[in-house]
């Protein structure tokens, strides 16, 4: 047997056995640095995310914690949106605060002069109130329009906006 042979092959086992040696190692950190990154620190991961990024899909977002070092299933990151109350919104993802009565009936009316009144009220409830807003044809009510939980209220003269909020309080019932 040749000695150039013997070297050559002796090499190529050792940068195998280095490479091999190198790879378990990052493999290790890799872990170490993952279990470092717990519940909290993802969650708090995804809040900054939403805030500073916009992300219209859960691939996207999932794409931005790979980068960042994390790696979920999509129905783990599904799950942890819901629990976060992240939720879609005008076609990016946000953090949502919920209302705090969740009462169909609750609402409040603020004034948002000089024509206009500001009616809040739980998610899936706005076009159902501005629609009983239209039916009772208050005078001096140009007309409504209804989201998912706010409806506006275009009142024709700023003169009768105080009077008119007063007005739809009455009729709707005292809010909560």
């Amino acid at each position: 047997m040749d000695i150039t042979n013997i070297i050559f092959n002796k090499n190529r086992m050792s940068i195998s056995f280095y490479l091999t040696i190198f790879v378990s190692f990052a493999l290790i950190i890799h872990l170490i640095y993952n279990s470092f990154m717990t519940t909290e620190n993802t969650d708090d991961l995804l809040l900054a995310l939403v805030m500073e990024e916009t992300i219209t899909d859960q691939e996207t977002m999932r794409a931005r914690l790979r980068e960042r070092g994390v790696s979920l299933t999509q129905p783990t990151l599904s799950r942890r949106l819901a629990r976060l109350s992240i939720r879609k919104v005008h076609g990016r993802y946000a953090h949502y605060e919920p209302l705090r009565n969740t009462n169909p009936l609750y609402f409040e009316v603020e004034l948002s002069p000089p024509n206009l009144l500001v009616i809040r009220t739980a998610p899936g409830f706005a076009q159902a109130l501005g629609l009983k807003i239209d039916q009772l044809k208050l005078e001096g009510v140009a007309g409504s329009l209804a989201g998912d939980d706010t409806v506006f209220v275009a009142v024709g003269r700023p003169q009768i906006l105080e009077e008119t909020r007063a007005r739809l309080e009455s009729f709707l019932g005292k809010p909560a």
